[in-house]
């Protein structure tokens, strides 16, 4: 009762602080509109014509959203349904949770191909930086036939941006815990030539005050607040796009990605003179060509190669995580290609999407000066799907089928979960089909209902196959996870002419999920986590979502879920997976000046798979302002206003309150 009491007092106080600031919003928080001018997105073969799609999809206009952009997730997190788990500060690992799925089970695209990879199936968000993205399409559960690999926990699509526009745009941000941001933003163009490119450098110290347990979660008497040791940041990112127009159809295009991080990690005991870091370098090469009229018409088609080079050092100099001095490297390359036609009739169009992929992943003890592992993945992936369509376009019919071919090939050191390690070597293959089929009926211009029933699967990654040294135990013997997910709900928009309610949305969706061997972990007391399949699990939840907009300047949105995320084997709730989550927000928009008030709630979840420790139920509320003069924009944003103390599903402390300023120049 007095959580509940809290959170209606929260709820009103945030609301009347939102008239006595006169404050007013872009539509999400925190990310840098360092984009204007160059936002336009002409749609291109192999994009989702989300208005005949049955799948359930939300799509955030990145160029829009105003304050200080640091990764993926202040652009998404508002999304109903979605769960982000940030590992404690600025910059560090974010994932992202659908439906109450986890973050393996999520497949992120970035420009039409597949972020995700062998070497570990979870993509960090904070590894793809905001200012080169335009859109993001967030789709749950089941997703469309452009998207050709299989994914149990939907699909994050990322598009960056197309632009034509001649534009230059600067933008500078400091804030809490010595945050330090520059970003840039350009576009020009010549008769057949269209460029892009951004790029940005993002420092913090990252040192947030929280509270220290001492690793005794269950007892509370000898906590005590600390500031966070060994947590900085330094980041270095470089986006560049070139598009040459071929002919009124046609087109080709080149595009580069360079991202460096390094980010010391903090020891779990918070020790000052801990010499522990991650290094993460990225480099990525694309190469494309489009055309709208392939061969006749009414065919398109694209052809995209994508080059991939990654690579990982963790050095642990004093053994404060590992126990031992360690410093491993990990070098992963990629090579990808995808093939995409599709046809479109007076009634129907079928299109296909086909993906051929070869990776390595290669981890070297530098200390011993010797190979631990060796891994080859290939892959082919193919999707063919069709959107017939009845009724003059009322009524969608939309069977997909998906198929996947792999191959792995092993060779090096496993390690097992009591730390023995040992050297294999074998070979692993897999095939397998995933049928889907989705309705669409708009029953008038305003109210569309959609349900959709898919089948997936998902192959273990390497971390959960063969472990790495000191964190992961080993389990060569797992089995891929298989789910079953269903969906139905409807979606209501209105427009209105009058002087009071211009707008209004109202979606809702009913969702249940049936999986079979997922993969969760088992943490021994020194923290050795054992992958494993559990026999079956289950979640079902519904969400619903109103949105009012007022005389075209305020708007306020409301959105709600409630899930059950369930380990049937043992009826437990499954970690780090909320009973319900609700997201509240109040946006102003009056000729210069923007601003908005929110408030996101969570559920107590369990830090652990055996339910022993809870986490605590969340309530923060964030603001911000902005205003523009001519060519300049100031905005000021406050996360956390209440400064509540926040521990993540593994066990790391977010930061509390923090403030930050950001001043942003447009060259015309």
């Amino acid at each position: 009762m007095f959580t509940s009491l809290r959170f209606f007092i929260v709820r009103i106080f945030t609301l009347l602080l939102f008239g006595v600031s006169s404050i007013c919003t872009a539509n999400e928080a925190m990310v840098i509109n360092i984009t204007e001018g160059i936002e336009e997105l002409p749609f291109e073969v192999g994009d989702v014509d989300s208005d005949n799609s049955s799948n359930f999809v939300e799509t955030i206009d990145v160029t829009k959203i105003t304050g200080p952009t640091f990764d993926l997730s202040r652009a998404i997190e508002n999304t109903n349904g979605i769960q982000i788990r940030k590992n404690g500060g600025v910059g560090n690992f974010t994932s992202i949770s659908i439906r109450g799925k986890s973050a393996d089970q999520v497949t992120v695209y970035l420009d039409g191909m597949p972020v995700n990879n062998a070497s570990g199936g979870s993509v960090d968000l904070s590894r793809i930086p905001t200012n080169q993205v335009a859109r993001i399409e967030v789709y749950k559960d089941s997703f469309p036939v452009e998207f050709s690999e299989v994914a149990n926990g939907g699909v994050i699509n990322i598009i960056t941006h197309r632009a034509a526009q001649n534009k230059l745009n600067l933008a500078v941000s400091a804030g809490s815990f010595q945050t330090n941001q520059l970003d840039y933003n350009g576009a020009f163009s010549t008769n057949d030539w269209k460029f892009i490119s951004s790029g940005g450098y993002l420092a913090s110290k990252n040192d947030f005050t929280f509270n220290f347990e001492n690793n005794t979660f269950l007892n509370p008497n000898d906590d005590e607040i600390q500031k966070r040791y060994n947590n900085e940041l330094y980041r270095t990112n470089f986006f560049g796009k070139a598009t040459r127009q071929l002919s009124t159809s046609e087109s080709v295009y080149f595009q580069t990605e360079y991202f460096n991080k390094q980010k010391n990690i903090p020891t779990i005991y918070n020790k000052p003179d801990a010499q522990s870091t991650l290094i993460d370098l990225n480099k990525n090469l694309t190469m494309g060509y489009k055309n709208n009229v392939f061969l006749f018409s009414g065919l398109s088609a694209s052809g995209i190669l994508k080059l991939t080079s990654k690579e990982t050092r963790f050095i642990d100099k004093l053994g404060d995580i590992l126990l031992t001095p360690t410093e491993n490297q990990q070098t992963h390359n990629n090579i990808e290609s995808k093939i995409y036609l599709k046809y479109q009739a007076a009634n129907y169009d079928l299109t296909t999407s086909n993906t051929l992929r070869a990776e390595s992943l290669n981890v070297v003890d530098n200390i011993d000066n010797k190979q631990i592992r060796e891994n080859l993945r290939y892959l082919l992936t193919s999707s063919l799907g069709l959107n017939y369509y009845l009724m003059h376009d009322r009524f969608v019919v939309s069977p997909v089928v998906r198929s996947t071919v792999s191959a792995d090939q092993y060779r090096g050191e496993t390690e097992s979960i009591t730390g023995v390690v040992a050297v294999s070597s074998f070979t692993k293959s897999y095939r397998t089909l995933s049928p889907q089929l989705g309705v669409q009926f708009k029953a008038n211009p305003d109210l569309t209902f959609s349900s959709n029933l898919s089948q997936y699967f998902r192959l273990p990654n390497y971390v959960e196959l063969f472990g790495t040294r000191g964190f992961i135990g080993s389990s060569e013997d797992l089995l891929p996870e298989e789910g079953i997910n269903f969906d139905a709900g409807f979606r209501y928009l209105k427009y209105f002419h009058s002087q009071r309610i211009t707008r209004l949305s109202w979606d809702m969706a009913f969702f249940h999920s049936q999986l079979k061997n997922e993969i969760v972990y088992i943490f021994a007391a020194r923290g050795v986590g054992k992958p494993m399949n559990i026999n079956k699990s289950t979640i079902s939840g519904i969400e619903n979502t109103v949105s009012i907009e007022l005389d075209y300047d305020l708007l306020f949105s409301s959105s709600t879920t409630f899930q059950a995320p369930i380990n049937a084997s043992n009826n437990y709730l499954l970690p780090g997976r909320s009973f319900w989550f609700q997201k509240t927000r109040l946006e102003l928009n009056k000729n210069r000046y923007k601003g908005y008030v929110e408030h996101n709630a969570q559920s107590v979840y369990y830090l652990d798979s055996q339910q022993d420790i809870p986490s605590a139920e969340t309530s923060i509320v964030n603001t911000g302002v902005e205003a523009k003069f001519k060519k300049a924009v100031f905005s000021l944003t406050i996360n956390n206003l209440f400064n509540q103390q926040i521990k993540d599903y593994f066990f790391q402390p977010a930061s509390g309150r923090n403030v930050f300023f950001t001043t942003e120049y447009y060259f015309n």
